[in-house]
């Protein structure tokens, strides 16, 4: 099941950024197409990882000691509720991250400095 989410997942970030540096407006709007990618990466999530489970659990944890810090996570949630927070965090690392990717992608569309990033873009998805 993990091996048809990050193959998706794979296969959406790169189709992004083949349609990222093919048009000259997306460029312009890197926000945006950070979004639309948080936006495929929870719906991936939510059908492999988060929905098929009766409780669900969230084995990142990154996330959860994140949220036990800073206090979005409480230890009285359930183990249900604190995995959905978790998922929830991850999301906005990913929104973070990939806002800072698609950002330096639109700084360095040529050259030796592109195909590092692109390269890297197998970090994000990894993450």
């Amino acid at each position: 099941m993990l091996l048809y989410y990050f193959g998706l997942k794979t296969a959406f970030l790169f189709g992004l950024v083949k349609t990222f540096a093919k048009f000259e407006p997306l460029q312009k709007h890197w926000l945006f197409v950070a979004f639309v990618y948080t936006l495929g990466v929870a719906a991936l999530s939510w059908v492999f990882l988060m929905a098929p489970q009766q409780v669900p659990t969230w084995t990142r944890s990154l996330e959860v000691t994140l949220g036990l810090n800073v206090g979005l996570i409480s230890p009285k949630m359930t183990q249900g509720q604190a995995a959905w927070r978790a998922w929830e965090i991850w999301l906005v690392e990913t929104l973070a991250l990939s806002s800072l990717y698609f950002g330096l992608m639109a700084k360095f569309s040529e050259g030796l400095m592109f195909w590092v990033l692109l390269l890297s873009g197998l970090l994000l998805v990894i993450f």
